[in-house]
């Protein structure tokens, strides 16, 4: 059984892309990487066990939003958790999250260790969310 948890990065600049994939390398963390949202669903159906997702492609505000819904909507994927992740303020951010169906946020830093921290932080929320789930189920 594989025990590494697998994130999935979507962000249009490469520099994001390589310096967020070493980071959670570095932390064990397999990471896939895709330059656009249109390689979300593709990539989303492969199970990953978190989406970080960048809320601006290319200047087009809020595609990242607009890919998280639909990707929320959608019964095959609407169980994988996504965080959107960007430099957006933190109050946009929080409204974004709720429109979105998201997970939560993270601020994209020049800290690795607060990247790692938080991502970990939302693999646990998402475990418990579907432990709980699966007890349901049974009751």
């Amino acid at each position: 059984m594989n025990d590494v948890k697998s994130i999935l990065v979507l962000d249009d600049s490469r520099f994001i892309l390589s310096w967020t994939k070493a980071a959670l390398e570095a932390a064990g963390y397999g990471v896939e990487i895709a330059s656009s949202v249109w390689s979300a669903r593709q990539l989303a159906e492969a199970d990953p066990d978190l989406v970080l997702m960048d809320v601006r492609f290319t200047e087009e505000f809020k595609e990242g939003v607009a890919a998280t819904k639909s990707l929320k909507r959608d019964a095959s994927t609407k169980h994988i958790p996504i965080v959107l992740y960007s430099i957006l303020e933190e109050e946009i951010l929080r409204g974004l999250v709720e429109s979105s169906g998201a997970n939560g946020f993270i601020r994209k830093s020049e800290d690795p260790h607060e990247l790692v921290q938080l991502v970990t932080y939302y693999l646990s929320e998402a475990e418990l969310e579907n432990m709980e789930r699966t007890q349901s189920a049974r009751s």
